[in-house]
């Protein structure tokens, strides 16, 4: 697989195995949000390919998301603005930011 590259090169075979040998990761992110845990697809999907890309590059770094589990919360407007230096006034929204909470 070789080193790590800034950007994601790939061409588009017929199946997603094939992309496998054509690109060049260093990082891979794992988003699953369905709630239906083993018996969702998707899931099956993921992990069938996060498993593959590890086969082909053990070094991969694999960082992954359970959205059903661990729910991302609510960014306001508010929120976004104290990210670029402008605090927010609503006692909600910074008693959410003194916490590391969105919401």
């Amino acid at each position: 697989m070789g080193g790590a590259t800034p950007y994601l090169r790939c061409t588009m075979p017929p199946t997603w195995r094939a992309i496998v040998v054509e690109c060049d990761l260093a990082k891979l992110w794992q988003i699953d949000s369905s709630v239906l845990g083993d018996n969702s697809v998707s899931r099956k999907l993921t992990a069938e390919i996060v498993a593959t890309y590890k086969a082909a590059d053990p070094a991969l770094e694999v960082t992954d998301l359970d959205l059903a589990t661990q729910p991302l919360g609510h960014l306001s407007p508010a929120h976004i603005g104290a990210w670029f230096g402008h605090p927010p006034t609503d006692e909600a929204t910074l008693a959410g930011i003194a916490r590391g909470n969105a919401t």
